[in-house]
């Protein structure tokens, strides 16, 4: 997974809040706050159907390719294992984060002390390479976020919701996402920088009527002139698995040294 996507992600991270739509005839913006809370409803409704998982992923990137498990159970246990390129395994047990490092034969854990605000943030810009799009909630700030519904063969019904990501006060990125009605599955993602234009889009998909959901199982990320940069398949998709709370800590293997940290607000 890129860094840009992972830092593009991470300055996005903010919490929507609902609103409470008018009954007269609405305004434009009105329309769009009215979309745009249908949209999170549906989002956070979806979460809380998708309490646990368990997924095998392969990917590709010009001429290299990669491989990582990824296991989540609500609300905040992840643990991410890559075996290629370069073996590592990242995991937080809702408290401490953890970075296993075979090639140093080290282990890293952290004590997290930090606000929720900031805490969110280092949590986000660790584990979002390893959460395939689809898997969780677009992370996008209310202010200046817009909604609309729209008609596409692939909802038919389905949300768009764009958004502009700033940096200093300078606009870094504008990202629209398309989640099908009424499930908020996911289907294609537009983020438009300076350096040109990515597509991520679904090419194939799980659906689990029991769940009412559906989640992708090969998404497709491509350039302004549609030559593939990103290709993510999952040969397993494990829905409602049971994960033990020790799933998420790691132990340092014989051989390795452990060096603990406790990272506070205080800290830079």
């Amino acid at each position: 997974m890129r860094s840009r996507r992972q830092t593009l992600l991470a300055l996005a991270l903010s919490a929507l809040g609902g609103c409470t739509c008018p009954r007269e005839a609405p305004a434009p913006a009105a329309r769009s706050e009215g979309a745009l809370s249908e949209a999170m409803k549906a989002l956070t409704e979806r979460e809380a159907r998708l309490t646990s998982y368990h997924v095998v992923a392969d990917s590709s990137e010009g001429g290299a390719v990669g491989h990582h498990e990824f296991f989540y159970r609500a609300p905040d246990r992840v643990r991410g294992v890559v075996t290629a390129p370069m073996p590592m395994t990242l995991a937080f047990d809702g408290r401490r984060l953890y970075r296993l490092a075979p090639a140093e034969k080290k282990l890293a854990v952290y004590t997290l002390k930090l606000s929720p605000e900031r805490g969110a943030m280092l949590l986000a810009s660790n584990f979002t390479p390893f959460v395939p799009e689809g898997y969780r909630a677009p992370l996008v700030p209310r202010e200046g976020t817009i909604a609309k519904r729209v008609k596409d063969p692939r909802g038919p019904d389905a949300w768009e919701i764009s958004t502009t990501v700033s940096e200093g006060g300078d606009r870094v990125a504008d990202i629209t996402y398309l989640l099908r009605i009424p499930n908020a599955d996911f289907l294609r993602k537009v983020v438009k920088t300076a350096a040109g234009v990515e597509v991520t889009e679904v090419e194939d998909e799980l659906c689990d009527e029991k769940r009412r959901l559906c989640l992708p199982k090969r998404v497709v990320t491509r350039d302004g002139d549609r030559a593939v940069l990103h290709t993510l398949t999952l040969s397993s998709i494990e829905l409602g698995v049971d994960l033990p709370g020790d799933t998420f800590a790691v132990e340092a293997p014989e051989g390795y040294a452990t060096e603990a940290q406790e990272l506070s607000d205080s800290r830079p």
